[in-house]
């Protein structure tokens, strides 16, 4: 069966999904880690901040055999559930990263204040700490979005079924078959994928720069 432009809009809506899902999953465990990181005195503390850093210093292709047989133990190929989950973990390192140093700028005053108050530790997270913190989290946020939205890597490993690839699969599958006959539809399809992305950095541009420079100050 042909590849066609149907594929190519159902591929969109699937890197939507993975992107969407998966940077919301990086986003709660990240912020509730980096939180536990930042504001808690723990021993272990060091040590588990430097597990999550050293994510963003292994090359993801070193991981690709044992991630594979993994999640072929499991029957998870082509599975939603699986490939959105490995995107949110996959994004958590930089995720913690991010939101752990923007957390530790925050002076510990208001942790106190919030004690007194009688604020407990997830509500002080959600409602207090968060907010403050939504430049970094904002940032990782549309980082880890961007991430996931044009993975090629682990959709060309897991998945198989047309219906589930995203859009750096599908558009290569389409220009694969198409080649260079049909010019036309190939840069249609191209246009497709770039114009997503586009409009999210428009969107949220001032975020993005926002809260690189307000975690370059605290640095």
């Amino acid at each position: 069966m042909a590849f066609t432009e149907a594929h190519i809009h159902s591929a969109v809506l699937n890197s939507f999904l993975y992107a969407i899902v998966g940077t919301f999953i990086t986003l709660v465990l990240g912020t509730m880690a980096s939180y536990v990181l930042s504001r808690f005195n723990l021993k272990m503390n060091g040590f588990v901040y430097i597990y999550f850093i050293l994510g963003l210093m292994i090359p993801v292709f070193s991981l690709v055999i044992p991630i594979s047989r993994m999640i072929g133990s499991i029957s998870g190929f082509n599975n939603y559930l699986v490939m959105m989950v490995l995107y949110g973990t996959f994004e958590l390192p930089l995720t913690i990263f991010l939101i752990t140093g923007f957390m530790k700028g925050i002076h510990k005053e208001i942790d106190e204040s919030a004690v007194m108050d009688g604020c407990g530790p997830f509500r002080f997270l959600f409602q207090i700490l968060t907010p403050l913190a939504m430049p970094a989290i904002s940032t990782a946020g549309i980082l880890a979005f961007f991430s996931i939205y044009n993975d090629l890597l682990w959709n060309v490993i897991l998945i198989t079924e047309r219906d589930m690839y995203n859009i750096s699969m599908a558009l290569m599958s389409f220009v694969g078959e198409r080649g260079s006959a049909q010019m036309g539809p190939t840069f249609a399809s191209i246009s497709l994928t770039i114009i997503p992305t586009v409009i999210v950095y428009l969107l949220f541009q001032e975020k993005v720069e926002g809260g690189l420079s307000s975690g370059a100050v605290k640095a």
